[in-house]
């Protein structure tokens, strides 16, 4: 299936939810960067669950339109299997910290921190990008929950590399380093991820 940019149809208001809400949730957000990177590293060295070890942390902050609660969750993805049992689904870490926002029409996602060693380059994109991107799974995600997902929802991508620190008294650690990151709006996101005619590569 392919959707062209129009009947991506993200929302940009919900009723209810004002601009200056958004606008508030989105400086939230923004002042968390760096928190919600090191959480979505954390999922993805110690959470995730790939027999490939090809491990992706994600940390997404919601906001309950009801209840007014603006909450952060965190997952790695699973996929435990190199072949795949009966009535088992791999799972995306995007897709498991969104699942309770895509689970309740109230709650939308004002953005989404993904966190992986791993970088890979969508031959479908305008140019190479130096983080790995959402897979073309949870693209469609994006664009079949236009509540959940919005025209506003940040994406942030992160490249990093785990590497050994020296400390004063001679011991070491392991410690993380953000190598590179991106950040889009989904609508920017989705036009990096077209391909030349035009249309959306949401297969």
């Amino acid at each position: 299936m392919e959707l062209t940019r129009s009947e991506m149809n993200f929302h940009k208001f919900e009723k209810g939810v004002t601009e200056k809400v958004i606008e508030e949730n989105k400086e939230r957000f923004r002042d968390d960067i760096d928190r919600m990177i090191a959480s979505a590293i954390y999922q993805a060295e110690h959470e995730a669950n790939s027999h490939r070890k090809f491990h992706v942390g994600a940390v997404a902050a919601t906001y309950d339109m009801g209840t007014h609660e603006y909450q952060v969750g965190g997952s790695g993805n699973y996929k435990p299997w190199e072949v795949r049992p009966e009535g088992e689904e791999k799972a995306c870490a995007e897709r498991l910290a969104t699942e309770d926002a895509r689970n309740d029409d109230t709650v939308y996602v004002v953005g989404i921190v993904i966190a992986s060693k791993e970088t890979h380059a969508d031959p479908n994109a305008h140019a190479e990008h130096p983080t790995l991107h959402p897979c073309p799974e949870c693209q469609q995600m994006f664009a079949d929950n236009p509540g959940t997902f919005r025209d506003d929802t940040l994406l942030v991508t992160v490249h990093y590399t785990v590497e050994e620190v020296l400390n004063d008294d001679g011991t070491s650690d392991m410690k993380a380093k953000v190598v590179s990151r991106e950040m889009f709006t989904l609508p920017e996101f989705h036009d990096l991820h077209i391909t030349q005619k035009g249309d959306a590569s949401l297969n």
